[in-house]
């Protein structure tokens, strides 16, 4: 459970929503392709009122890798 309500300093919101990329159709042609990857997750409480409370933990957490993907066939 949330200290505060909403997510990320905004008191209203009601969802989380990430959107990532795919790399392509098709990743198997050798060229490098660009991806994002995003992820949603929760950030447990510390138990320790300081860092809680300037934290606002419990509460979520996000995180976003942007990169490229190049498949190569090993011999």
């Amino acid at each position: 459970m949330q200290r505060n309500p909403g997510a990320f300093s905004f008191a209203d919101a009601t969802q989380i929503t990430v959107v990532g990329s795919a790399a392509g159709e098709c990743v198997a042609d050798g060229e490098p392709h660009a991806t994002t990857l995003v992820t949603i997750f929760d950030i447990p409480p510390l138990f320790d009122p300081v860092l809680d409370t300037v934290g606002d933990l419990p509460g979520p957490g996000t995180a976003i890798l942007e990169g490229e993907i190049q498949l190569q066939n090993l011999p």
